[in-house]
């Protein structure tokens, strides 16, 4: 009996107890569950977890400062503008591209100054070469000119002398008995007969071992079409020359002939002659 008052008067502790902890157990599965909607809402807000945030909390900053930075650097963020997520594979595709193009402006520019290099070395030659020619080229002529015209004196003159690799070239010719005179009042005769000179010279100093020649002395008189023939015979040992001509005094000199003449009317014929034999038979 005493036992069971014992009970009677424990119980209105034990009932207000179990309603205590009652209330515990449903205030803790609430605030269990605000912990659970809190993170999740950091992870999605923020990306991060309780640990992380931990270790990003500025110590000293209150709840209402820290509202304050974080709409400060949302309102940074929003200003941004929308956020490329592709931006880090663009940036390592740019900076792959940057090299390599980096790399080839430097394969390039070393290829330039090589070039320009040789560029200076071959200039250098060419105008080595090109003044040495001239000179040869300009005495040959003087000397061709001479023989073809029976006196007289010609020449090569530079436009340009200080640039020789910009230079033009003139002719300048002396006629025998005649003033130096410009070369466009020249007769047709004596334009051609300067030009063979000039191909002439040019032939000496850089010989050809094979040269065609289309009725080249067409416009020449007889004494200078038998003087140019004359004249192309001493050429025959280093050059051969292949002439198209209608002319008597260059058809003499030849070694061979080759025409077409019609023995019968209306029908061609193919000959040619050695005029080499023909010398030896008589």
């Amino acid at each position: 009996q005493q036992l069971e008052d014992a009970v009677q008067k424990l119980r209105p502790t034990v009932n207000r107890l179990q309603q205590s902890v009652h209330e515990k157990e449903v205030q803790k599965a609430r605030l269990e569950a605000d912990w659970e909607n809190e993170s999740n809402k950091l992870w999605e807000k923020y990306e991060m977890n309780f640990a992380q945030a931990r270790l990003n909390m500025v110590e000293g900053m209150t709840v209402k400062e820290t509202k304050k930075n974080i709409i400060r650097l949302q309102t940074q963020i929003a200003a941004l503008g929308t956020i490329n997520l592709g931006a880090i594979e663009e940036y390592q595709e740019s900076k792959e591209r940057y090299e390599f193009l980096t790399a080839q402006q430097q394969d390039l520019t070393e290829a330039k100054g090589s070039l320009e290099k040789v560029i200076k070395e071959m200039d250098v030659i060419m105008v080595k070469r090109f003044g040495e020619t001239y000179a040869k080229v300009s005495k040959e002529f003087d000397i061709t000119f001479k023989h073809l015209f029976g006196g007289g004196s010609a020449s090569l003159v530079l436009t340009d002398a200080e640039h020789m690799l910009y230079t033009g070239v003139d002719i300048s010719v002396q006629l025998p008995g005649k003033k130096i005179s410009n070369y466009n009042l020249l007769s047709g005769g004596e334009k051609t007969i300067i030009g063979v000179a000039l191909m002439l010279a040019l032939l000496k100093v850089k010989p050809s071992p094979f040269c065609l020649l289309d009725e080249i002395d067409a416009a020449l008189d007889e004494a200078n079409v038998s003087r140019f023939a004359n004249y192309l015979e001493d050429f025959a040992a280093s050059t051969q020359f292949l002439l198209i001509s209608h002319r008597q005094g260059t058809m003499e000199v030849a070694d061979s002939l080759w025409g077409v003449t019609m023995a019968e009317e209306g029908v061609s014929k193919l000959i040619s002659v050695s005029l080499q034999d023909v010398e030896k038979i008589s």
